[in-house]
Protein backbone atom coordinates (compact mmCIF):
# COMPACT_ATOMS: atom_id res chain seq x y z
CA UNK A 1 0.00 0.00 0.00
CA UNK A 2 2.56 2.51 0.90
CA UNK A 3 4.41 1.50 -2.43
CA UNK A 4 0.88 2.61 -4.43
CA UNK A 5 0.81 6.14 -2.80
CA UNK A 6 4.18 6.62 -3.40
CA UNK A 7 4.00 5.83 -7.09
CA UNK A 8 0.58 7.90 -6.97
CA UNK A 9 2.53 11.10 -5.56
CA UNK A 10 5.48 10.45 -7.94
CA UNK A 11 2.97 10.15 -11.05
CA UNK A 12 0.97 13.65 -9.73
CA UNK A 13 4.24 15.62 -9.52
CA UNK A 14 5.80 14.25 -12.60
CA UNK A 15 2.40 14.97 -14.45
CA UNK A 16 2.37 18.84 -12.72
CA UNK A 17 5.81 19.46 -13.90
CA UNK A 18 4.76 18.54 -17.23
CA UNK A 19 1.82 20.51 -17.38
CA UNK A 20 4.13 23.61 -15.91
CA UNK A 21 6.71 22.56 -18.73
CA UNK A 22 3.74 22.90 -21.55
CA UNK A 23 4.37 19.15 -22.02
CA UNK A 24 0.07 18.90 -22.02
CA UNK A 25 0.28 14.94 -23.66
CA UNK A 26 3.00 13.62 -21.09
CA UNK A 27 0.52 15.73 -18.09
CA UNK A 28 -2.39 13.95 -19.70
CA UNK A 29 -0.48 10.48 -19.75
CA UNK A 30 0.89 10.86 -15.95
CA UNK A 31 -2.85 11.70 -14.56
CA UNK A 32 -3.84 8.20 -16.43
CA UNK A 33 -1.56 6.18 -14.85
CA UNK A 34 -2.75 7.76 -11.51
CA UNK A 35 -6.17 7.01 -12.82
CA UNK A 36 -6.02 3.56 -13.45
CA UNK A 37 -4.11 2.93 -10.50
CA UNK A 38 -6.68 5.18 -8.36
CA UNK A 39 -10.55 5.76 -10.22
CA UNK A 40 -11.22 9.12 -9.30
CA UNK A 41 -8.28 10.38 -7.52
CA UNK A 42 -9.47 14.11 -7.19
CA UNK A 43 -5.90 15.43 -7.62
CA UNK A 44 -5.39 14.02 -11.16
CA UNK A 45 -9.25 14.94 -12.03
CA UNK A 46 -8.26 18.52 -11.24
CA UNK A 47 -5.32 18.20 -13.39
CA UNK A 48 -7.03 16.86 -16.22
CA UNK A 49 -9.61 20.08 -15.83
CA UNK A 50 -6.36 22.29 -15.98
CA UNK A 51 -4.94 20.80 -18.97
CA UNK A 52 -8.31 20.47 -20.91
CA UNK A 53 -8.68 24.48 -20.09
CA UNK A 54 -5.52 24.95 -21.32
CA UNK A 55 -6.70 23.15 -24.86
CA UNK A 56 -9.63 25.35 -25.08
CA UNK A 57 -11.91 22.24 -23.88
CA UNK A 58 -13.75 24.55 -21.93
CA UNK A 59 -16.96 22.07 -21.41
CA UNK A 60 -14.67 19.06 -20.43
CA UNK A 61 -12.24 21.38 -18.05
CA UNK A 62 -15.47 22.41 -16.22
CA UNK A 63 -16.97 18.54 -15.60
CA UNK A 64 -13.44 17.37 -14.72
CA UNK A 65 -12.82 20.39 -12.03
CA UNK A 66 -15.88 19.93 -10.79
CA UNK A 67 -15.80 16.54 -9.85
CA UNK A 68 -13.01 17.10 -8.80
CA UNK A 69 -14.42 19.41 -6.16
CA UNK A 70 -17.04 17.28 -5.39
CA UNK A 71 -14.17 14.43 -4.37
CA UNK A 72 -11.97 16.49 -2.69
CA UNK A 73 -14.79 17.03 -0.25
CA UNK A 74 -12.62 20.49 1.49
CA UNK A 75 -13.48 23.45 -0.17
CA UNK A 76 -10.25 25.14 -1.40
CA UNK A 77 -9.94 28.49 -2.73
CA UNK A 78 -7.75 27.80 -5.53
CA UNK A 79 -9.56 25.09 -7.02
CA UNK A 80 -13.20 26.88 -7.01
CA UNK A 81 -11.21 29.64 -8.96
CA UNK A 82 -9.97 27.11 -11.47
CA UNK A 83 -13.62 26.25 -11.77
CA UNK A 84 -15.06 29.50 -12.04
CA UNK A 85 -12.21 30.60 -14.78
CA UNK A 86 -13.45 27.59 -16.80
CA UNK A 87 -16.80 28.46 -16.13
CA UNK A 88 -15.94 31.72 -17.55
CA UNK A 89 -14.48 30.28 -20.37
CA UNK A 90 -17.26 28.08 -21.38
CA UNK A 91 -19.62 31.25 -21.61
CA UNK A 92 -21.20 30.27 -18.07
CA UNK A 93 -20.57 34.22 -16.15
CA UNK A 94 -23.22 33.72 -13.52
CA UNK A 95 -21.79 30.18 -12.59
CA UNK A 96 -18.32 31.32 -12.67
CA UNK A 97 -19.30 34.45 -10.03
CA UNK A 98 -20.91 31.71 -8.18
CA UNK A 99 -17.73 29.87 -7.90
CA UNK A 100 -15.72 33.06 -7.32
CA UNK A 101 -17.85 34.24 -4.61
CA UNK A 102 -17.16 30.60 -3.00
CA UNK A 103 -13.18 30.93 -3.32
CA UNK A 104 -13.33 34.34 -1.61
CA UNK A 105 -15.96 32.84 1.41
CA UNK A 106 -13.41 30.15 1.53
CA UNK A 107 -10.00 32.20 1.89
CA UNK A 108 -10.78 36.43 1.98
CA UNK A 109 -6.42 36.39 1.06
CA UNK A 110 -7.50 34.33 -1.55
CA UNK A 111 -6.11 37.59 -3.96
CA UNK A 112 -6.09 35.43 -7.12
CA UNK A 113 -10.37 35.58 -7.91
CA UNK A 114 -10.93 39.04 -6.67
CA UNK A 115 -10.29 40.91 -10.11
CA UNK A 116 -12.05 38.24 -12.18
CA UNK A 117 -14.91 38.12 -10.50
CA UNK A 118 -15.18 41.96 -10.70
CA UNK A 119 -14.35 41.69 -14.18
CA UNK A 120 -17.59 38.78 -14.48
CA UNK A 121 -19.70 41.14 -12.67
CA UNK A 122 -18.77 44.38 -14.97
CA UNK A 123 -19.73 42.30 -17.88
CA UNK A 124 -22.73 41.16 -16.31
CA UNK A 125 -23.77 45.07 -15.90
CA UNK A 126 -23.16 44.78 -12.08
CA UNK A 127 -21.56 47.34 -11.74
CA UNK A 128 -22.36 48.38 -7.99
CA UNK A 129 -21.40 44.44 -7.30
CA UNK A 130 -17.90 44.81 -8.96
CA UNK A 131 -17.31 48.09 -6.74
CA UNK A 132 -18.01 46.29 -3.63
CA UNK A 133 -15.45 43.43 -4.97
CA UNK A 134 -13.16 45.70 -5.91
CA UNK A 135 -13.44 47.38 -2.20
CA UNK A 136 -13.00 44.01 -0.84
CA UNK A 137 -9.78 43.46 -2.69
CA UNK A 138 -8.04 46.55 -1.44
CA UNK A 139 -9.43 45.65 2.00
CA UNK A 140 -7.52 42.31 1.86
CA UNK A 141 -4.32 43.70 0.51
CA UNK A 142 -3.88 47.41 0.88
CA UNK A 143 -1.00 47.54 -0.56
CA UNK A 144 -1.88 46.05 -3.61
CA UNK A 145 -1.96 49.30 -6.58
CA UNK A 146 -3.45 46.70 -9.22
CA UNK A 147 -6.88 46.81 -7.28
CA UNK A 148 -6.57 50.29 -5.96
CA UNK A 149 -6.56 51.24 -10.00
CA UNK A 150 -9.14 48.81 -10.61
CA UNK A 151 -11.44 50.28 -7.78
CA UNK A 152 -10.47 54.44 -9.06
CA UNK A 153 -11.69 53.06 -12.68
CA UNK A 154 -14.59 51.79 -11.74
CA UNK A 155 -15.57 53.95 -8.69
CA UNK A 156 -14.92 57.28 -11.93
CA UNK A 157 -17.17 55.15 -13.85
CA UNK A 158 -19.76 55.33 -11.64
CA UNK A 159 -19.40 59.39 -11.04
CA UNK A 160 -17.74 58.43 -7.51
CA UNK A 161 -14.91 60.92 -8.44
CA UNK A 162 -14.08 61.64 -4.87
CA UNK A 163 -13.41 57.43 -4.64
CA UNK A 164 -11.96 57.09 -7.63
CA UNK A 165 -8.88 60.07 -6.87
CA UNK A 166 -8.14 58.83 -3.36
CA UNK A 167 -7.76 54.78 -5.03
CA UNK A 168 -6.02 56.72 -7.38
CA UNK A 169 -3.92 58.31 -5.25
CA UNK A 170 -3.42 55.25 -3.44
CA UNK A 171 -2.54 53.13 -6.68
CA UNK A 172 0.42 55.45 -7.44
CA UNK A 173 1.68 55.75 -3.69
CA UNK A 174 2.00 52.12 -4.29
CA UNK A 175 3.13 51.61 -7.39
CA UNK A 176 4.63 55.08 -8.92
CA UNK A 177 5.09 53.53 -12.18
CA UNK A 178 1.92 52.07 -12.57
CA UNK A 179 0.91 52.84 -16.11
CA UNK A 180 -2.53 52.49 -16.29
CA UNK A 181 -2.67 54.56 -13.27
CA UNK A 182 -0.79 57.12 -14.35
CA UNK A 183 -2.63 57.15 -18.12
CA UNK A 184 -5.95 57.69 -15.70
CA UNK A 185 -4.56 60.26 -13.40
CA UNK A 186 -3.53 62.52 -16.96
CA UNK A 187 -7.16 61.67 -18.62
CA UNK A 188 -9.08 65.09 -19.17
CA UNK A 189 -11.55 63.57 -17.45
CA UNK A 190 -9.53 62.91 -14.61
CA UNK A 191 -8.95 66.16 -14.10
CA UNK A 192 -12.29 67.12 -14.54
CA UNK A 193 -13.64 65.36 -12.05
Amino acid sequence: MATRTFDLVTWLGAAAEAMAAGQLEAATRGCEQVLAAERDQPNALHLLGLIAHRRGDYKRAVTLLSRSIELRGEVDAAWLHNLACSLGAAGQPAEAVARWRAAIAADTGYRAAYGPLARALVDLGQLEDALAVHTQRVAADPADAEAHYQLAALARQLGRHDQARASLAAALRHEPQHRDAQLLAASPSAAAA
